[in-house]
């Protein structure tokens, strides 16, 4: 499973505030799709350097899977 978290220092709805939200992507495995357990490289993406105009410069989040072939690609 991919999964999206965020992390903001202070919870504040203003735009300022918004822009302080920094979001990561996760990865988590299981079994039985009961119990997870979270990848020991976690966090898998998230924000590069700000002001670099990357295209991950405010974070990572909300991510599609596809199947291409035998690789899932996100």
């Amino acid at each position: 499973m991919w999964y999206g978290a965020g992390y903001q220092k202070e919870l504040d709805s203003s735009v300022e505030g918004m822009e302080a939200l920094q979001t990561y992507m996760g990865r988590a495995t299981s079994a039985d799709s009961v119990q997870w357990t979270r990848d020991a490289d976690n966090p898998i993406l998230g924000p590069g350097i700000s002001g670099s105009g990357s295209w991950e410069e405010d974070g990572a989040f909300m991510s599609t899977g596809v199947l291409d072939g035998d690789t899932l690609k996100m």
